[in-house]
């Protein structure tokens, strides 16, 4: 691909974004101001549960399961491997050990959730209603993690001139070439998000909701346990992205 044609498709791809943050920013306007006409009810109320018997000890079998393969496949590539062949490896590692403990997410919910997987991922919902949803959902959130951000980044810069808001190891990853990028695809478009939706939300949430009984408190510990994990290590710290997360 040419210079030229990368240019393009970059100012085609950031009016695309600019285009999707504007319609999340307004469909996030509407929702506030459709909540303020209904009387400010609990926004959470009217979602639907998923039935479940989830228990505490329960729930630490997924992490458990991608803590354990996370540490043994790492080290099974540091102790065989070395160079570029290692980074590449590393990044397979964490990729299996989220798929693992996403799949264990599953198993957990085949055996505690009413109707099983199926009520777990879907609730008691049509999936034509979980799309619609979800496709509203995102756009929303969307324009909300972003102004976040943005403005996370903003007041971290004005501290900090010099802080650098792009380390990322994946984005490390791409500038060294160290992995193929279809590695690095499938693990941060594909297995990263379904696998850790599938543990912090259907698991984690809704376990935490079953223990302290409140929907809030629930989204509201998961969601600040999900941007501390994300915070990110020495070589490539990113905490403008816990706010956003």
């Amino acid at each position: 691909m040419s210079v030229g044609d990368t240019q393009l498709w970059a100012t085609a791809l950031t009016v695309v974004d600019d285009a999707l943050f504007a319609l999340g920013a307004c469909l996030s306007a509407g929702a506030i101001a459709l909540w303020a006409v209904r009387g400010r009810r609990d926004p959470l109320v009217d979602i639907p549960d998923r039935p479940n018997r989830l228990v505490p000890e329960a729930a630490l079998l997924p992490m458990l399961v991608w803590m354990f393969s996370a540490g043994a496949l790492t080290l099974a590539a540091e102790r065989w491997l070395s160079g570029d062949t290692q980074a590449a490896a590393g990044i397979w590692a964490g990729n299996v050990a989220q798929l693992l403990g996403g799949l264990a997410c599953l198993w957990m919910a085949s055996r505690f959730f009413d109707r099983g997987v199926s009520g777990f991922l879907l609730g008691q919902t049509s999936v034509v209603r979980h799309a619609a949803a979800g496709g509203v959902y995102f756009l929303a959130s969307l324009a909300i993690c972003h102004g976040v951000l943005y403005a996370t980044i903003e007041l971290l810069s004005r501290v900090d001139p010099d802080y650098n808001y792009f380390r990322h190891e994946v984005i490390e990853a791409l500038h060294g070439d160290k992995a193929p990028l279809l590695t690095l695809w499938i693990g941060t478009v594909l297995i990263a998000p379904i696998a850790e939706e599938c543990f912090f939300r259907g698991i984690l949430q809704t376990t935490l909701e079953n223990v302290l009984h409140s929907r809030w408190i629930a989204v509201v510990l998961t969601a600040a346990i999900f941007g501390a994990i994300h915070v990110g290590g020495a070589d490539t710290p990113q905490p403008h992205v816990v706010p956003a997360l």
